[in-house]
């Protein structure tokens, strides 16, 4: 004859808290598998617009550069100029050209103070 084990009141009170831990922790684990993909898919955004900017702010570079010689040359094949006033008339023009910008605080097309 096989006696069953009489469970006791902490015996049930166990099982209840084990069973209220399983609920919450498969909740806490959805929760944070929500957040760690909501918080990789905003870092991936992120990057990607700073890929963008980067290689924005690289061609602009290279275009500011190609001008510069341009004018250079054609400061000194036009005009006669030195090789000296043509780089500072060059590098006066880039000054004004970025202070303008530095004046319009970067809201060149868009508006971001709402």
């Amino acid at each position: 004859m096989v006696f069953k084990k009489k469970r006791s009141v902490g015996d049930y009170i166990v099982d209840g808290i084990e069973a209220v831990s399983d609920g919450v922790g498969a909740f806490a684990r959805n929760k944070i598998d929500k957040i760690a993909d909501n918080a990789e898919l905003r870092f991936m955004a992120f990057q990607d617009r700073m890929m963008r900017r980067f290689i924005n702010s690289w061609f602009f570079g290279v275009a500011i550069i190609f001008f510069s010689l341009g004018a250079f040359y054609s400061l000194k094949e036009l005009f006669s100029f030195p090789d000296s006033i043509s780089f500072f008339i060059i590098g006066i023009f880039l000054l004004i050209i970025g202070i303008v910008f530095k004046s319009m605080s970067g809201n060149l097309l868009i508006d971001n103070r709402k």
